[in-house]
């Protein structure tokens, strides 16, 4: 079985996937990293939710990253989808001046779909866990939720005008303050990766 590790041939040997996966765990812990994706034959594979322990596949591959790498892409990723779902809303809004309001509420769900992982996933397990944060993040999270309440107030009342003004108006700014959060930390977590590779003078 060929493994790899970040691109590189692993010293270690398996003669199933669930060795495999249990040394690779077992490295990445001893090197302080993080799986995040596991390559079967080319399939991706999800650890995490089962998967057939006693294959035997040619080749497994492994990719990981550090801590500070994995918050940083999680919060690319919640950036990412802010921007999505702002432009969810700037359709919705839209089809609503158009007087499609069916195809408006599909693009109004995935947006605040996509703002409720967001607040779930990198402003509860991320932002939450970082220092000199907590201020800013209830501010953030004070904000996100009235404007979502302003929506499903006006989705409530069926009234079209003001769930197009929040939309339009109110929503673009929440989405610009928690970006802002977001690229503030990530900024935050850059330059402390920075200092650890800098040698001491």
């Amino acid at each position: 079985m060929h493994i790899l590790f970040d691109g590189t041939q692993c010293d270690f040997s398996a003669n199933t996937l669930g060795e495999a996966v249990t040394r690779a765990v077992d490295h990445a812990s001893t090197t302080g990293r993080v799986i995040i994706e596991v390559s079967v034959d080319g399939q991706a594979v999800d650890i995490d939710s089962g998967f057939q322990e006693d294959m035997t596949p040619t080749e497994v591959a492994f990719t990981s990253l550090t801590p500070d790498e994995l918050l940083l892409a999680t919060l690319d990723l919640g950036e990412r989808a802010i921007e999505s779902a702002q432009r969810n809303f700037d359709r919705a809004a839209e089809l609503i001046q158009a007087g499609d309001s069916v195809q408006a509420h599909q693009e109004l769900k995935q947006g605040i779909d996509l703002w409720k992982t967001v607040e779930e996933t990198v402003f509860r397990e991320v932002i939450s866990e970082m220092p000199h944060q907590d201020q800013a993040l209830d501010e953030r999270i004070a904000e996100l939720r009235t404007s979502l309440n302003s929506i499903m107030e006006a989705i409530a009342k069926n009234d079209l005008a003001a769930l197009s003004d929040t939309l339009l108006y109110e929503f673009p700014q929440t989405s610009e303050g928690c970006t802002s959060l977001l690229k503030a930390c990530s900024a935050t977590i850059t330059e402390a990766m920075t200092d650890k590779t800098e040698p001491n003078e």
